[in-house]
């Protein structure tokens, strides 16, 4: 499967990893769901609070494809070396998979103006952090 998708857009001139490009779907609405909720719970905003919830599912969804990305680029480019950053990365994802989901249902048995969420949102956004670090130590370590 990854050769093919690789061999597609190889001839159209596109030889990097998609991963990289990809984290974006991920990181921006987990750290924005952060601030929002932030936000939120500062200015007693029950929108804002709304917003977040709604980021936290979009990070979600587009976890899937990014991780599957991610294993494809890592077996296609390293040939799924076992790389200590890679190993970290995998941990992180399975780390901010849990905290994704428990952060969507926690939100689904609590009212909107509950502020209980923005723990989950705090420990989902450091989790990226540590991913946006080991990514890093892959590209420039």
């Amino acid at each position: 499967m990854g050769n093919f998708i690789y061999s597609i857009f190889g001839a159209l001139g596109y030889t990097h990893p998609f991963h990289p490009v990809l984290v974006h779907l991920v990181i921006g609405p987990v750290i924005a769901a952060f601030l929002i909720a932030l936000a939120g719970w500062i200015w007693n905003r029950d929108a804002f609070l709304r917003t977040a919830r709604h980021l936290t599912v979009f990070a979600f969804i587009l976890w899937f494809f990014t991780v599957f990305m991610g294993i494809t680029d890592w077996q296609h480019f390293m040939g799924g070396a076992p790389v200590p950053a890679i190993t970290a990365k995998l941990i992180l994802a399975g780390v901010l998979f849990l905290l994704l989901l428990a952060t969507i249902l926690v939100n689904r048995r609590l009212p909107v103006s509950s502020r209980i969420p923005i723990i989950f949102y705090t420990l989902s956004t450091l989790t990226v952090a540590g991913l946006g670090y080991f990514g890093g130590q892959l590209v420039y370590g």
